[in-house]
């Protein structure tokens, strides 16, 4: 693997359904469902040191800077702040890319950038997709509706038995989707907002929604968020939650066990994008990376099932993810390092057969960006100890 050169690439993917847009158009359906709960996902635990691979327990080194020359490359390789609307342009796929980027398409540009000033050699992969949840039109009329009631709380100074102590949003798409549904509601500021960690936070100011989000737990994930998200007085205990529909139960349950009531909107989903969207170049290089960066549940799987073998030209769902026991996934899973998000994403990507996992205890960038260097150098560790 060669750590110092760099080079960033993007491949084109076809463009996804607008969720903002979508969500303003359908905002007159006011129903909720409540579908079953899924379990994708859970995650029982944290870890105990910030950065802890599931095979090996001793921390090491950064990778060194980048050089003059290589920086000032960089800087022109991997934007910082791309466009999510604009479509990437398709650039060199680099032979044996570092670190391969998953996330969908304009979304790994602050990664990539942050990985290009460390002197690795990326290569963006977009493996999943957002599309509309079945309760995506019913978000704007709840917001209303929830706005209203602590409007009508605040002037009568009494409980209203329709207010929401709390809108929780657990990750930065979920803010997004969160955000065009607020959007779609009038902008209203008489909302109290709960985030999963500082990060989905920042998601939340930058996708321009105002008022203050007015907690987040010690810890990010949603275990700490149940059981710290605080008791409102004269409050009704009821708990709106927009999720992902493939989002775990952790939070219900832990938020149920102290007495919430949540009711929980599946507002969007995510797919895997189908094989055939992507250059066959860009999967044959993938498979000679050393470390595939990994934002969430759906993108492990997603790794399998258009990295590993498994069909996705065939159907938009999971059905064919091939399982973790078959040799195609072994070998693929086995010959290159997980670096996650958080702790969840860990745990899906352990699951799908991974063997080396790194992933920091708080999810964020500068700890996305430690974990895949931590992953990069334990393989160049490995490949030293096979030499």
């Amino acid at each position: 693997m060669a750590a110092s050169a760099i080079a960033s690439s993007t491949l084109p993917l076809a463009p996804r359904r607008g969720l903002a847009s979508a969500i303003a158009i359908s905002s007159r359906s006011r129903s909720i469902s409540r579908p079953a709960l899924p379990v994708e996902g859970k995650s029982k635990s944290s870890y105990g040191a910030a950065f802890r691979s599931t095979s090996h327990r001793r921390r090491f080194a950064a990778a060194a800077p980048p050089s003059r020359s290589a920086a000032a490359a960089a800087s022109t390789s991997s934007p910082s702040s791309p466009s999510p609307s604009s479509s990437p342009s398709p650039t060199t796929i680099p032979a044996a890319p570092a670190v391969v980027l998953t996330r969908e398409a304009g979304k790994n540009g602050k990664l990539a950038a942050a990985l290009a000033q460390r002197g690795l050699s990326t290569l963006e992969l977009p493996l999943v997709q957002t599309a509309e949840g079945p309760d995506a039109g019913a978000l704007p009329g709840v917001i209303s509706e929830a706005a209203r009631a602590e409007e009508e709380e605040a002037a009568t100074s009494g409980a209203s038995t329709r207010a929401y102590e709390w809108i929780i949003v657990t990750s930065p798409e979920s803010a997004s989707v969160f955000v065009g549904g607020w959007k779609a509601a009038g902008s209203p500021k008489k909302i109290r907002v709960a985030a999963v960690g500082t990060g989905t936070a920042r998601a939340l100011s930058a996708a321009g929604f105002s008022p203050r989000v007015e907690f987040t737990p010690s810890v990010a994930n949603a275990v700490t968020l149940a059981a710290e998200l605080p008791f409102i007085k004269n409050g009704g205990r009821r708990v709106l939650y927009p999720a992902s529909s493939k989002a775990g139960s952790d939070l219900q349950e832990g938020l149920a066990a102290r007495g919430f009531a949540v009711e929980r909107l599946n507002t969007y989903t995510t797919l895997p994008v189908h094989r055939g969207d992507l250059p066959a170049a860009a999967v044959a290089a993938a498979r000679r990376a050393a470390v595939v960066a990994l934002a969430s549940p759906s993108a492990a799987k997603a790794w399998l099932e258009v990295i590993a073998g498994g069909s996705s030209d065939s159907g938009s769902g999971w059905s064919s993810v091939v399982s973790p026991s078959t040799s195609s996934s072994s070998s693929i899973c086995g010959g290159v390092a997980a670096a996650c998000i958080g702790s969840t994403t860990a745990d899906a990507a352990r699951k799908a057969g991974f063997e080396r996992v790194f992933a920091p205890e708080e999810p964020g960038l500068a700890g996305f960006v430690e974990a895949v260097v931590e992953a990069l150098e334990e393989m160049k560790k490995s490949d030293k100890t096979r030499d």
